[in-house]
């Protein structure tokens, strides 16, 4: 499995480790300058350098970027060679960069994928480059979900399409999709990202599709009765490893009101900083979902470890005029001291995220813990100590009373 499969953890989230991001680009890429100015080809990595020839907009040509991403190296087609600053270069795709049906027949795994969805791959891709916005849907859902051999077959595929669909269309075909999808949008665009930083790219090529995809603040999450929505600032809106939720806020949405502050409730931070909301039917309750994926050292029993994903889900109600945070005790699991499996066990992570609203006032939500442990093993007659994982799994149904008490009721559910 690639490093790109190896992305996908923790329930299906893409944790996109944005200054791990290796430079994707290689000698085989393709690029053209934008605009109507030539750029001046250098003999060396240097505007000082001698001026080798020159390259004209619009007109692709082979290139490759240096170890320090502010240089390519450039191959004409007339086979001169010299550097440009890569800041100048667009990648290039046109109709040969899309997939295409093999002649004997053959189908790879992101066929095969594409196909348990009752999908054609090669026929779904082609609709989506041309800006089809139920393709461009289907795409970025299968691209997200693509892993294995599936995900090795997309490289450089999602980075195609939104290229030939070009900046103000995917822009305006993003403006019309749910933040959500936005979010699975700039997860994909970030793990095929062919010239890192990708936000950087995207920022001097595609400068609408960037300003949708990493704003700076977020109005959205609207109640069922239109009257509030959430409201969210980004400390830093492209950086994608350690921004932060700089406020949060539950606002009026007709006058922008603030009702609320969310803020100190809200731990979101890297690629998953926007998090969620899950309203309940009736507007008067919403439960926040929280996602932190800063990357920090841990250890479990002195043994390097990756750090734990940590989601945090906070319940509100309306009672009255006044909107305030619902108690949920979700850390007394019951019968917890009757777990002799536990015994000896180390808690690595948990977490607690909303499923859904069984009714106005009862939540569903789902507790995930994750623990390791020593345990005895013979192998060959002799016997070792080795770490093994266990884990819980909760269904939690939180019946919330006209005075924001929750009252919890918990079942174990297998996985």
């Amino acid at each position: 499995m690639s490093d790109r499969a190896r992305r996908r953890i923790a329930g299906g989230i893409l944790v996109v480790l944005v200054a791990a991001l290796p430079p994707f680009a290689t000698a085989g890429e393709r690029g053209l300058v934008e605009g109507s100015a030539a750029v001046e080809l250098r003999a060396g990595k240097s505007a000082t350098a001698p001026v080798a020839a020159t390259v004209q907009p619009g007109v692709p040509f082979s290139f490759e970027p240096d170890d320090t991403n502010e240089w390519a190296e450039v191959t004409l087609d007339a086979e001169q060679s010299g550097w440009i600053p890569l800041r100048s270069v667009r990648l290039f795709f046109d109709d040969a960069s899309l997939p295409r049906r093999d002649p004997a027949g053959l189908s790879s795994e992101i066929d095969d994928a594409a196909r348990a969805r009752g999908l054609d791959y090669v026929t779904l891709t082609r609709r989506a480059a041309q800006g089809d916005t139920k393709a461009l849907r289907q795409f970025f859902a299968l691209a997200r979900d693509a892993d294995g051999a599936a995900a090795e077959c997309l490289t450089t595929i999602p980075t195609a399409v939104y290229h030939l669909v070009g900046d103000a269309r995917f822009a305006g075909f993003l403006r019309g999709e749910p933040l959500a999808f936005q979010a699975l949008v700039r997860s994909v665009v970030l793990w095929d990202g062919r010239l890192p930083p990708t936000t950087l790219y995207l920022q001097r090529h595609f400068p609408e599709t960037a300003r949708v995809l990493f704003p700076s603040e977020i109005v959205g999450w609207p109640s069922p009765n239109g009257r509030y929505a959430i409201r969210k600032v980004f400390s830093d809106p492209f950086d994608m490893a350690s921004s932060r939720i700089a406020r949060a806020e539950l606002v009026e949405k007709k006058t922008g009101r603030v009702l609320l502050d969310l803020t100190a409730d809200d731990i979101g931070t890297g690629a998953q900083r926007d998090g969620s909301v899950l309203w309940s039917p009736d507007s008067k309750r919403f439960a926040s979902l929280s996602i932190d994926l800063t990357q920090q050292p841990g250890n479990l029993f002195g043994t390097p470890r990756p750090p734990p994903l940590r989601k945090q889900t906070a319940v509100y109600q309306l009672t009255g005029d006044v909107w305030t945070r619902v108690a949920l005790p979700l850390d007394a699991v019951p019968g917890r001291d009757r777990d002799t499996e536990l015994a000896g066990a180390i808690l690595g992570h948990d977490y607690v995220e909303p499923a859904r609203w069984k009714a106005p006032n009862v939540l569903v939500l789902e507790r995930h813990e994750y623990y390791e442990k020593k345990q005895p093993q013979v192998l060959d007659g002799l016997t070792f100590e080795s770490i093994v994982g266990l884990s819980r799994w909760y269904w939690v149904t939180a019946t919330i009373d006209a005075a924001g008490t929750a009252t919890l009721v918990w079942k174990r559910r297998a996985h």
